[in-house]
């Protein structure tokens, strides 16, 4: 799971074929009632392919918000990703004049982005 997921998910358990997720945050609870169903598949994928989690199976989802794990403070979490321009917008340019423009256009671009 990624890291956001890993953050909001307070605990895990499941009891009497129903897996139940704790969350630390109420939005947390509504966002993962949407994706009950992709809960439920990646622990079916669990039991199938790995041997060690054989034992896991569910047949209902309960998530619940535990006003006993609170939100991490301090910390801070990015839930888009940004990544930093890597280019220097330094390659050559096509002989043809109507790729020629676009590419300028793009490493001008490139340019100002990394300024």
């Amino acid at each position: 799971m990624g890291d956001k997921w890993q953050k909001a998910i307070a605990f895990v358990y499941i009891k009497n074929d129903t897996l139940f997720v704790a969350v630390r945050h109420p939005a947390f609870k509504q966002e993962l009632n949407y994706n009950k169903d992709l809960l439920m598949s990646i622990l079916k994928d669990f039991n199938r392919y790995v041997e060690e989690c054989d034992m896991m199976s569910a047949n209902q989802v309960v998530i619940f918000h535990s006003k006993y794990h609170a939100m991490p403070t301090g910390e801070t979490y990015k839930s888009v990703p940004h990544y930093a321009e890597h280019s220097k917008g330094e390659f050559e340019s096509p002989s043809d004049d109507e790729l020629y423009e676009k590419f300028e256009k793009i490493k001008k671009i490139i340019k100002c982005s990394t300024q």
